[in-house]
C-alpha cells in the first residue's frame, strides 16, 4: 500500500503544477494497482469499479439534476473513476479468489 501512495506521489504534483485534468489519470492507477495485485487482478477491479461507479454515480447524477444543481444534460456529467478502481482493489484484495473461485475459477 506504501508503493501505491509513493508511486502515485509524482503523478498528483505534476497535476497540480502542470494543471491537468484529474479525471484522465485513471489508467495510471489502474497501472498501480496491477503492479501491486498482478494482471490477474485487472479484469475483477475493472469490473467491480464500473458497477459501484455506476450504483453511485448514476442515483447521485439524477438528485443533483433533479434538485436543480446543474443544467447540464446526463451524458456530460464526468465521474472520476479513480475512486471506484480504488474500490475494486479492495474487493479483490479481500474477496478477490473466492470471487473469481465462484465465478468458474477462469483465472486461478
Amino acid at each position: 500500500m506504501v508503493a501505491l501512495v509513493s508511486a502515485s506521489h509524482p503523478v498528483i504534483s505534476a497535476e497540480v503544477v502542470a494543471d491537468v485534468n484529474p479525471l484522465n489519470r485513471s489508467w495510471e492507477m489502474l497501472a498501480l494497482i496491477g503492479v501491486a495485485l498482478g494482471w490477474k487482478a485487472l479484469p475483477l477491479v475493472v469490473f467491480a469499479g464500473a458497477i459501484v461507479g455506476s450504483l453511485v454515480s448514476i442515483p447521485v447524477a439524477l438528485v443533483t439534476r433533479w434538485r436543480g444543481g446543474s443544467d447540464q444534460p446526463l451524458r456530460d456529467v464526468q465521474v472520476p473513476f479513480g475512486p471506484f478502481l480504488a474500490f475494486g482493489a479492495l474487493v479483490y484484495l479481500f474477496a478477490g479468489r473466492s470471487l473469481l473461485a465462484f465465478a468458474g475459477g477462469a483465472w486461478q
